[in-house]
């Protein structure tokens, strides 16, 4: 849990204050998941914080980060580099070996999505 307590603080930092509250909203939603779902408690909530990690990025910053590691970017995403926050929010993630988390976050997306339709 150390390391939750060290993202949190560097979140809190970059993320203003509804954004910080969201993310902790969505870490804790991932715990119940995980719990409900038997995985790994930790992971969960790490990826839920992690999920908006690129929300705070200038746009520009977007755009340079996925132009320099070949990361694709639509046409619509070259019109609104708002959208990129999670495709180079999950590159970071990966660069900092946390990509398995991160992969939980969109299973997750994915199944409530799923689930509303």
């Amino acid at each position: 849990m150390k390391e939750l307590e060290k993202y949190k603080k560097k979140l809190k930092k970059h993320l203003d204050k509804e954004r910080y509250q969201h993310t902790l909203g969505v870490m804790y939603t991932c715990a119940a998941l995980a719990m409900a779902y038997h995985y790994d408690l930790h992971k969960a909530m790490l990826a839920g914080l992690l999920h908006d990690c690129a929300k705070h990025m200038p746009n520009e910053k977007k755009l340079e980060i996925c132009e320099k590691h070949q990361i694709q970017i639509t046409d619509i995403e070259r019109e609104n580099p708002f959208l990129l926050h999670a495709k180079v929010g999950a590159w970071i993630a990966k660069k900092n070996i946390m990509w398995k988390m991160l992969k939980f976050s969109m299973r997750f997306r994915f199944i409530r999505r799923e689930r509303l339709l």
